[in-house]
Order: C-alpha cells, then structure tokens, then sequence
C-alpha cells in the first residue's frame, strides 16, 4: 500500500557505487553510518538524489516520512506535478527525474572522457540516451590536486594519440582547491585527478564517452572500453573559466553560483551562521523542484533529526518554506540546486 508524502524535504538513502578509483572519504567523512555496508570495495561515487534508467536499484528510496521505502521513481509517477513543479513536469510523457546529484570521492584519477550534448545524441538518433552537462563544487582536495579541463592540442590530434596509447599526452590540467566550482558543458573533454573529493550535479544521463584510462584495468583486472570512434562527431565547446567565477554579493546568505542561461541547471550556494529559510531569495513555490545538500556545519530543523555535513534533501516543488538554524558556533556550507524552468 502507498502512503502519501508530506511534501516536505524528503531524505533519500544514498546509493554507494563501487569504482576502480574509488576511495574511502565518502564512508569516512560524509556517511559513516554506511561504513559496514561497503564490503571493503573502494567507494567512489555515492547517488545521494537519482531516478537514473528503469533498475530500481539505481532509483533513490525515500529514507523516513510517510514515504519511507518508496523509490522516487514512485512518488513522481503518482503526484508528478507536485514533485516536480509546473515549469518542469509536463504532460504526455512519463515523469523522470532531469537531475542526479551525487558525491565523487577519487583517490586515483577519473577516466578522461566527454559526454555528448542533446543536439548530438538527437543527430545520431541514440534512442535511450541523452545529452550530459554537469558542475562540480571542490569539497576536500590535497595541495596538488588537479582536474583535466580541455586540451592543448586540436581535439582530433587528442583522439589519434589515444589511439596509439598517448592519451596522457595533450591535457590541460588546472590546480583546484576546496570551494571552487568547475562547470562542464556537454562536450568539454574532462577528468578528475587524484585527491579530490567533489560534489556533482549533472543531467540525468549515461552517456559518458572514455576516451583514456591511464593503461589500468578495472575491478575485474581488464581494461575497460574505451569509445575514441563514438566521440569522433562530438565539436567541443568554447572553454569556460575554470574555476568558474567566485560568486558575487550575498543576498540573506544566498549567491548564485551557477546562472548561466545555457546551462539545464542553477546552482546556488549559502554560507552563514545566523538562522535562513531553505531557498534562496525570489524562490517561487510550485514552480519547480530543488536538491540541497549541506557540505559543512551542523543544523536544526523543526521536527527533524538535526542535518549535518553530507545531508542531502529531495525538496518537492509545493515544499512549504522551512527554517534552518545553525547549532551554537558552526557555520553552514550549502548548495541548492535546480532545473532551468522551462520556457512558458
């Protein structure tokens, strides 16, 4: 039998992915209430909000409420409007998720890869998947940690030395550090060095295609495929700054950090110690959904369990307002993120 939901925040069981590269600070640092559950594999990915595909197993389940057991997958098919909002859900075809945020945690580096844009995935008729844009924010990095943003060479050259096994050659690779925020539209050859812990919103979408693997095998000790003649038609995009501009003046608390009018998403970050309201300011209720995620600090909510570092919350489109307050001397680190409302 289902229940009804509250339409308030709902808390969502992260779902723990095994990777090569993979680490242990997401266990450590951000859920260890999971720690036994590992099995002793390297976690590298944890799907904190995610309606990825038709496998449950990869469709987040609703943590505590009324809710609790029911995959999103459910809820969004049963009350798609009230979920989603009015400016994302439209009618005529199923109701699905356009967002999956997840944490990265990469003791080795990513694979260097590119993900293709809507338009391409339309021209080459790949019935089933989608285009892929997505941002990161820096949670933990070491003093030398680096990312791959784009190359010094002409993107064919790149593709024919990873054909002959130089695919280290020809990287551009940028020093981040904790705080900073890399935007990554479709088509941006990218990967993720060793060191960083992250936070990654992105389209929903698997199209990811690997174009170098640092000569390494994969948990079953082969080496994983790499897709250098499926990337071939992909015409990367005009770099953007990276890190990508610091924010500009707060408002209540509130910047916006990702506002660009090509990107699928907004991103907006709020860093203070006095009590705020769960959504940045000019928020309009029913129009769409959000994802908010606090990185840092602890707070109380009424009639919640307090919220800590790692909290990530589901907010439905007709969620009422709610009030944060930040425990005595902790400053809070969040970021709320949602779609780009649809035009009309």
């Amino acid at each position: 039998m289902t229940q009804a939901f509250s339409h308030e925040p709902l808390r969502l069981h992260p779902i723990l992915v095994p990777r090569v590269w993979g680490g242990s600070r997401i266990l450590r640092d951000l859920h260890p209430e999971l720690a036994d559950s590992a099995g002793g594999e390297p976690i590298g990915e944890s799907w904190e909000v995610s309606d990825v595909g038709d496998d449950p197993a990869l469709h987040s389940r609703v943590a505590s409420g009324p809710a609790a057991g029911e995959t999103l997958r459910s809820l969004l098919e049963r009350e798609p409007s009230a979920l989603l909002g009015t400016r994302v859900h439209r009618d005529g075809g199923p109701p699905r998720l356009p967002l999956l945020f997840k944490f990265l945690d990469a003791a080795l580096p990513l694979s260097v890869q590119v993900h293709p844009s809507d338009a391409l995935i339309e021209r080459l008729g790949l019935r089933g998947h989608a285009g892929k844009t997505e941002a990161w924010v820096i949670l933990d990095s070491a003093d030398d940690s680096w990312i791959v943003y784009g190359l010094d060479v002409e993107y064919r050259e790149y593709l024919e030395r990873a054909r002959t096994g130089r695919g280290a050659e020809g990287l551009t690779r940028v020093h981040v550090r904790r705080g900073d925020l890399v935007y990554l539209p479709s088509g941006t050859v990218h990967a993720i060095g060793p060191g960083l812990l992250l936070a990654e919103i992105q389209q929903t979408s698997d199209s990811t295609f690997r174009l170098y693997d640092w000569d390494r095998p994969g948990l079953d000790g082969k080496p994983r495929q790499l897709h250098l003649d499926e990337a071939a038609p992909i015409v990367p995009p005009p770099l953007e700054p990276c890190p990508y501009p610091a924010p500009g003046p707060a408002v209540r608390g509130w910047r916006a950090r990702l506002n660009d009018p090509d990107s699928p998403f907004e991103i907006y970050e709020v860093r203070t110690a006095e009590p705020l309201s769960l959504a940045p300011p000019g928020w309009r209720a029913g129009e769409r959904f959000a994802i908010f995620c606090l990185l840092a600090g602890r707070a109380e909510i009424a009639g919640s369990e307090p919220w800590g570092r790692g909290t990530v919350v589901f907010v439905p489109a007709t969620s009422s307002p709610i009030e944060l307050r930040p425990l005595t001397g902790d400053e809070l680190w969040g970021l709320w993120m949602s779609p780009r409302p649809a035009a009309g």
